[in-house]
């Protein structure tokens, strides 16, 4: 899956580096970024997932955490972190897009033999946090992601148990 995360400091770098060069984001490939670089409409993709493709090379860009995401009152909030267990008995609020493309689900709930009550897939952050701060659920994002949202205190973020993927 793609990934923004990061996005502006490399692109910062890459604009510095290459000045003459016109960067254009093509949308309709940011959910299948192989399949658009192989058949040439993209030359650079930003991928989170690892690459298993001989024809195209990977350079790491930057990392990044997943975190849940709780209303303030939640029984886990307090957690120093979660494990794949404190899910089992929540509605999960996640991106729409398949389970296998979810490392929430393919990392640490499906090694752990753990199913969510409930998964909410959702387009939009900003409904994510609006649905956690009315207490419907446990969101997982991004760290960037759910940061601005968490400095406003609209909700708080909670990392997952270290090796806990």
């Amino acid at each position: 899956s793609s990934q923004i995360s990061g996005f502006g400091t490399a692109l910062d770098a890459f604009q510095e580096r290459y000045p003459g060069v016109e960067v254009q984001v093509v949308v309709e490939a940011t959910r299948e970024p192989i399949p658009a670089l192989l058949d040439g409409r993209i030359d650079i993709g930003i991928v989170s997932d690892p690459v298993r493709s001989s024809r195209i090379a990977t350079e790491p860009l930057f990392e990044d955490e997943l975190v849940a995401v709780l209303p303030a009152d939640h029984r886990l909030r307090r957690a120093p972190y979660l494990r794949a267990e404190d899910f089992r008995s929540e509605n999960l609020i996640t991106y729409a897009v398949p389970k296998e493309e979810l490392t929430v689900f393919t990392d640490l709930l499906q090694p752990a033999g753990v199913r969510p009550r409930k998964w909410t897939p959702m387009q939009l952050t900003e409904a994510m946090i609006e649905m956690v701060r009315a207490g419907q659920g446990i969101g997982v994002m991004a760290r960037w992601a759910a940061e601005p949202h968490v400095r406003r205190g609209r909700a708080g973020d909670n990392p997952f148990a270290r090796g806990g993927w």
